[in-house]
C-alpha cells in the first residue's frame, strides 16, 4: 500500500491527475490474485453504497491476508455448517447479520436475547463438543442448540460454491460480504486454499438438522469450581428428544427468521 503520483483515464475519456492510494497484491499465486481481486471488488462496492472509511476498510483488508498465514481456529466442517445452515434459513440476509465476528464466540448466532449454536457431528452419532460456558447462558437469553450430520461427499457442496451462493444473494450488501469473508479466512488461516475445495452432502444437512433446548443438553451436573475455566466436553444427543420448531418460530426475533 502506498501513495502515488498517477494519471487516469475514464471510460468517457476524461483524464484525471492526482495522488492516489495504490493497493496491490505481489504475491504470485493465481488463487491468492483471485482472492485479492474478489475482496477489493467488494470493499470498492462499499464505498459507494455505504460510508465508505478508507482507514478501516484498509485495516480490514491488511488484517484478512495476514490472517491467511495463521494456523485455523476452527475445522472446515463447522464453518461449512454454519454457512448452510443460514443460507437455508427462511430468512438467510437477516441470519447472516447475526453472524459472529470472531470464530471464538461463545454462540454463532445471537440477535436481542436470543442465539442458535451449530454443532455438526461427521459420524453417524449426533455426538458434539460443548463448552460449560456454551450450556450456562446469560440470564435473559434463550438458546437453542442446532445439531447436524456434516458428511465429506465427492459430489457434494463445497465451501467455495457455498460462498458463491452467499455472494449472489448478498450483491447489494458487499459491506456484510467483507464482514463474512473477514470471519471465513479467520477461521480457517492457513488451511484456506483447501478448505475451499472441501466439498459436504447438502441433502444428508439439510436431514439431518434438528435443534435442541439447553436444558435437554447432557451436562456436568456439579458446580465447576471457579479457579477452573475452559471446561469442554463430548455429549451425546442421540436419545435427546428435539424441540418443537413451531413454538420456538412463534417465539420470533432470530428464531422465527432462522428455523425453517
Amino acid at each position: 500500500i502506498n501513495s502515488q503520483a498517477c494519471r487516469i483515464e475514464k471510460l468517457d475519456g476524461e483524464i484525471e491527475i492526482g495522488n492516489f492510494i495504490v493497493i496491490s497484491c505481489v504475491s504470485e499465486e493465481p488463487a491468492l490474485q483471485k482472492y485479492f481481486l474478489k475482496i477489493m471488488a467488494m470493499l470498492l462496492a462499499s464505498q459507494k453504497n455505504f460510508s465508505f472509511d478508507l482507514g478501516n476498510s484498509i485495516r480490514t483488508l491488511v488484517e484478512l491476508f495476514k490472517a491467511m498465514s495463521r494456523p485455523p481456529t476452527e475445522s472446515v466442517q463447522g464453518l461449512w455448517g454454519e454457512l448452510f445452515f443460514a443460507l437455508k434459513a427462511p430468512k438467510p440476509i437477516f441470519v447472516l447479520e447475526t453472524w459472529h465476528n470472531q470464530p471464538e464466540e461463545k454462540y454463532d448466532f445471537t440477535f436481542q436475547g436470543k442465539a442458535i449454536e451449530i454443532k455438526s457431528a461427521s459420524g453417524g452419532v449426533r455426538q458434539h463438543h460443548f463448552s460449560i460456558d456454551q450450556l450456562k447462558p446469560r440470564e435473559g437469553c434463550e438458546v437453542l442448540i442446532a445439531s447436524m450430520f456434516v458428511r465429506r461427499s465427492d459430489i457434494g457442496l463445497s465451501l467455495s460454491k457455498l460462498l458463491d451462493e452467499i455472494e449472489h444473494r448478498l450483491t447489494d450488501r458487499p459491506d456484510l460480504l467483507v464482514r463474512i469473508h473477514d470471519v471465513v479466512i479467520k477461521t480457517l488461516g492457513s488451511s484456506w486454499k483447501k478448505a475451499m475445495d472441501d466439498e459436504f452432502d447438502e441433502t444428508i444437512a439439510r436431514k439431518s438438522l434438528l435443534f435442541f433446548d439447553i436444558p435437554s443438553i447432557p451436562s456436568l451436573t456439579e458446580d465447576i469450581p471457579k479457579e477452573i475455566s475452559n471446561v469442554r466436553f463430548v455429549s451425546d444427543l442421540s436419545e435427546i428428544t428435539p424441540v418443537v420448531k413451531e413454538e420456538y418460530r412463534r417465539k420470533g426475533g432470530l428464531f422465527a427468521q432462522a428455523i425453517r
